[in-house]
């Protein structure tokens, strides 16, 4: 008895847990794979990874403080997005819209096919900086009145080949790629553009 409480002290020593980390948790993915119970293996990998995981960077990109690193990251994204020459391929598009505003390309939008992009949109996104939820143009009025407007707005933008700077506005949020990497690491990071309701939609309909 007095050898079996032993041994049972200090196994539940930490400094055996800690010493022998590697090894129980091997153990546990091992006989979780042999029982063939899948949810187990993998919630416990996913464990795993989330303790090694980064809470929080004091500074990123060799920035500190919030408006540092807000104005790193508006430097580094302007740079990434413009560091490519696309003048072909706008010369191009200038010149297709400049036919379709003369009327030549036959392009118009019905209220069918904006109404069918409202029923495509996903609920609960977040806001782009018009303010408005794509939930106004899912359940804001009829179904008619509302498809009508729009489809009025996105026609008159066809015709003056014209958008207004506020429509293409948007926000690009930087998001860890991986969470056990470095979070100072510039190159860490992916950018998330979130764009208004209105804009969704014409990218639907389009």
């Amino acid at each position: 008895m007095q050898r079996t409480r032993a041994q049972f002290k200090l196994a539940i020593r930490p400094r055996y847990c800690k010493q022998h980390e590697d090894t129980i948790r091997a153990d546990t993915y091992a006989n979780a794979l042999a029982d063939k119970n899948y949810n187990k293996f993998w919630s416990a990998i996913r464990k795993s990874v989330n303790d090694r995981s980064t809470i929080h960077a004091s500074s990123v990109g060799g920035c500190s403080g919030d408006d540092n690193i807000t104005e790193m990251w508006q430097k580094h994204f302007k740079e990434l997005y413009n560091s490519t020459s696309h003048s072909n391929a706008r010369d191009s598009l200038l010149h297709r819209i400049t036919d379709v505003s003369r009327g030549s390309g036959g392009v118009t939008i019905s209220i069918q096919d904006v109404a069918e992009a409202c029923t495509k949109q996903k609920y609960g996104k977040a806001v782009g900086l018009d303010g408005i939820a794509m939930e106004a143009f899912i359940y804001g009025g009829t179904q008619a009145t509302r498809a009508s407007m729009t489809c009025m707005l996105f026609n008159m933008f066809i015709k003056c080949g014209y958008v207004p700077n506020s429509f293409m506005k948007s926000i690009i949020i930087p998001l860890v790629k991986c969470k056990t990497g470095s979070l100072s690491d510039v190159n860490n990071y992916r950018a998330v553009t979130i764009s208004t309701a209105v804009s969704k939609l014409s990218e639907s309909v389009l």
